[in-house]
């Protein structure tokens, strides 16, 4: 006997759908595509307002070199902390504490 051949064609989704059940399957996929749009939308808007981004792009290039604005605080502002501490002490010679009208840039 001779083996029968299984059919492994694609089934037509619904052969005897009358016009209505065809138009509410189409407003139903385009319902979901609709809403996973809008969820997909939420998703991006969310990762914007989100600093995750900025800690990790480029604030500055130093000789090449990347630094992120999380590297930029963790090492210069401690630099910054201490001059504001020692600022107007007899032992660092700093002498006198910066004005605070002007930018640090020019008070150097």
């Amino acid at each position: 006997m001779a083996k029968k051949k299984k059919n492994t064609a694609r089934p037509q989704s619904r052969p005897n759908a009358s016009p209505k059940q065809k138009r509410d399957i189409l407003y139903l996929r385009i319902t979901a595509a609709v809403i996973g749009l809008f969820f997909l939308c939420l998703a991006g808007v969310r990762i914007v307002q989100s600093d995750w981004y900025l800690r990790r792009a480029a604030a500055m290039t130093v000789n090449g070199y990347k630094l992120t604005a999380v590297d930029y605080n963790f090492y210069f502002y401690r630099s910054y902390y201490e001059y504001m501490n020692n600022a107007d002490s007899s032992i660092t010679g700093i002498g006198g504490t910066p004005d605070q009208n002007r930018p640090l840039a020019d008070q150097l």
